[in-house]
């Protein structure tokens, strides 16, 4: 997502995993994350539950969200995120589904 000279978009990217567990799903996320704030896009992510095993190697350039789902179906985490949204202008989004 680069604009036409090689720099970054002014979208804002947001990634929602599940958790921050100890997985290689999880860790994947946390590089990509990682490497696209060091290039300067907007980069945030959310993540619905603990555990929060990989919280402390995200880079201080990504903006974190945790959801704070209860159970499977949270109508106020929806509403939380979505507002999470709203308030740093982020319309794409990745999900990478692990376990709901």
């Amino acid at each position: 997502m680069t604009s036409p000279g090689n720099e970054p978009s002014s979208k804002a990217i947001l990634f929602v995993v599940s958790s921050l567990a100890p997985g290689g799903s999880e860790k994947k996320t946390v590089l990509i994350v990682n490497r696209l704030a060091a290039k300067g896009y907007d980069v945030s992510l959310a993540y619905l539950n603990k555990p929060e095993y990989f919280l402390n190697a995200i880079s201080e350039k990504v903006r974190l969200f945790k959801v704070d789902r209860r159970g499977l179906f949270d109508l106020r985490a929806l509403r939380r995120l979505k507002s999470f949204m709203a308030d740093n202008a982020i319309t794409p989004v990745s999900y990478t589904h692990l376990r709901a």
